[in-house]
Order: C-alpha cells, then sequence, then structure tokens
C-alpha cells in the first residue's frame, strides 16, 4: 500500500489559494450588489439615464428632442437656461471649475385631476384642468448626490449617482401654465456671433434662457446682455 504526504507548504498553499477564491468571490458578489444599487436608485428612483452625445460638447438645441422625449409624452416647452455657454454654442459638462455648466429644461403637461383634488376655489382650477410641470437637468455625469426627505410622519435617505440627464417631476397642480414655447430654433452659437459682433469676449461664457418672448444672452460678470426675439433676430443690447 502507498501512501502520499503532502508538505505542510503546499497544503498552506492549498488552503490560501482557497481563500483567496472565496475572497474574490465575496468582494465580486458585493461589488454587484453595490452596482445593482446603484443602476436602481440612479435609474428608477431619480430618473436619470447619460446626456446625448459628447458631454464635453453638449448643445442644448441640438439636442432637445432627445430630452423633450426623456420629459415624456405630451410636455409642452416653458424654458430652457443653459449655463455657461461657450461660443461655440456648446456647454462643457465636465468642467472643472464650479458651479459647473447646465441645462434645464422646464416642461408641462395636462394630466387627469387627482382623487382628492380639492373644488373649485380652495385649488382646483376653474375650468376643471390640471397640470404637471416636469425639469429635465442636464449636468455633470457620475456626480454622486445624497436624497434626505422627511415627511409624512416618516423619512428616507439614500445615495445615488446622477448620470448626466435628471427628470422631476411636481405634483399636479390646478394652476394654469405659462404660455408654452416652440422647440428652439435658434443655434446658440449664431446668438454668440451677434453678441461676439457687438463687444462680447468670445473667451466668456454665457448664460441663454429661452422662453416664448424669446432668448436673452448675458455674460453676468460683463452686465452684457442681448436680447433676441424667437426667430433670432437682435432686440435689443446693454
Amino acid at each position: 500500500m502507498r501512501i502520499t504526504m503532502r508538505s505542510s507548504t503546499t497544503m498552506k498553499r492549498s488552503l490560501l489559494g482557497g481563500c483567496l477564491g472565496v475572497a474574490l468571490l465575496a468582494a465580486l458578489g458585493f461589488g454587484l450588489l453595490i452596482a445593482a444599487i446603484v443602476y436602481y436608485t440612479s435609474t428608477k428612483v431619480e430618473q436619470t439615464v447619460p446626456p446625448p452625445g459628447d458631454p464635453r460638447r453638449f448643445d442644448p438645441v441640438a439636442s432637445y428632442p432627445a430630452v423633450a422625449a426623456f420629459a415624456g409624452t405630451d410636455v409642452r416647452l416653458s424654458k430652457i437656461t443653459a449655463r455657461f455657454v461657450r461660443s461655440d454654442g456648446t456647454l462643457d459638462l465636465e468642467a472643472d471649475y464650479r458651479p459647473s455648466p447646465n441645462a434645464q429644461y422646464r416642461f408641462v403637461r395636462e394630466v387627469p385631476a387627482p382623487a382628492d383634488a380639492p373644488p373649485i376655489g380652495a385649488g382646483s382650477s376653474a375650468d376643471g384642468r390640471w397640470y404637471e410641470q416636469v425639469q429635465v437637468e442636464v449636468s455633470r455625469p457620475w456626480e454622486f448626490r445624497s436624497v434626505r426627505r422627511i415627511g409624512g410622519g416618516g423619512g428616507a435617505s439614500y445615495q445615488y449617482f446622477n448620470r448626466g440627464m435628471q427628470r422631476k417631476a411636481e405634483a399636479p397642480t390646478g394652476r394654469a401654465p405659462t404660455a408654452a414655447a416652440p422647440a428652439p430654433a435658434c443655434a446658440f452659437q449664431r446668438l454668440w456671433a451677434d453678441a461676439i459682433a457687438r463687444g462680447a469676449p468670445a473667451a466668456a461664457v454665457a448664460v441663454i434662457e429661452y422662453d416664448v418672448d424669446g432668448y436673452e444672452f448675458r455674460i453676468d460678470a460683463l452686465r452684457f446682455v442681448m436680447r433676441f426675439d424667437p426667430d433670432c433676430n437682435p432686440a435689443s443690447v446693454r
């Protein structure tokens, strides 16, 4: 009969290999759990998705169809506010400076009256119509955020990664919305060209707002303000 004896060194290596394998599997499982939590909170709870196109050259006007689709069906545009627009009409969402560039789109859509809607005169509109305000913000991708909500006899807190484009809907209201604006038709680069022709420095960044009345272009540090009508024509400058 032949008996094979394993050396203590071999046994130690086997045990070490087994422990490392278990540790790696545990780490992989924990990583998958964290990834699932991040995906759920970032996508389902807070409704975030990656912004359309290159985040270092985000174009608020060219990206409007994708943003409106993300906002939901039957939405109407109320206002766009784009902060720190460069002279080529784009935003660098990954810029290192703070506050960082971002674009906010406000929409509204008509929704059914809530089951507990108050009577006319106590919150409901005279025509019984109800509206939901929806905001889509496009900002720095994969920014870590914390949320803490208190109310209703309890509270909740959690963390998530904003993937870059986030949708938030407000509680329905009976208050009539402001007049809707058509989809923006003026490339921000075109507005910048008119501003440069009137003395705006091309190396600056601007805040551009758009609503039913047209566009406002401003460089706050220089107190430079231009207004354009909805057809992109300069209306005033100061």
